[in-house]
């Protein structure tokens, strides 16, 4: 299987305990001022590396059941306190595609075959937001349309990422399903090519 064409991941917190809460709160309790407090705890993850912030953009039905896009609200804070552009009309989504909840991995890369398009992005690094990291199936359906699109470089930003356990950079703390909201606010710097898919 060939890598995924985002250049890196980074994520502020471990999908479980506390995280996944908050982001259950924020995305299907529409707690929309969380967009803001997780934005200003990925500002913390050090040098962002890009010349455009650009969320993951959502399906079109999910976009009006749910009132807002969660990935758009973290995007939209992020850039600003980072002094960077917001471009949400540089990556579009060409067709309406089923949840991703419950497929597996290559069920969800299927599902996003040619999802995505990008316009407007030449020669430039790319800062994709989203809220969970998954399987990656997402990210690297994104980063491929903006490649093709004549991005330079795709580094992802979310704020929590599945399955962080593996991963030695974190302690059992951080990726305890009990851990404090100020233990989650600990870095996870991780590879491209690390049990994405």
């Amino acid at each position: 299987m060939k890598p995924p064409a985002f250049d890196s991941v980074r994520s502020w917190a471990s999908y479980e305990g506390a995280a996944r809460e908050l982001i259950h709160l924020f995305k299907y309790e529409r707690v929309r001022p969380l967009g803001g407090w997780f934005a200003r705890r990925m500002s913390g993850l050090g040098d962002l590396r890009a010349d455009v912030v650009i969320p993951v953009p959502l399906a079109r039905v999910r976009e009006r059941e749910r009132g807002f896009n969660q990935s758009l609200e973290v995007a939209r804070i992020l850039a600003r306190r980072n002094e960077l552009p917001l471009a949400t009309k540089c990556l579009s989504r060409l067709k309406e595609t089923s949840s991703q909840a419950g497929l597996t991995g290559a069920e969800r890369r299927q599902n996003l075959q040619g999802a995505f398009r990008a316009k407007n992005v030449k020669g430039s690094a790319v800062l994709l937001v989203d809220d969970v990291f998954t399987t990656g199936a997402t990210a690297a359906a994104c980063a491929g349309a903006l490649k093709r699109g004549g991005a330079n470089a795709v580094h992802v930003l979310t704020v929590a990422r599945a399955e962080l356990r593996a991963h030695a950079a974190l302690s059992a703390t951080v990726c305890s399903p009990t851990a404090s909201l100020a233990h989650l606010n600990q870095v996870a710097a991780l590879p491209a090519n690390g049990g994405w898919a």
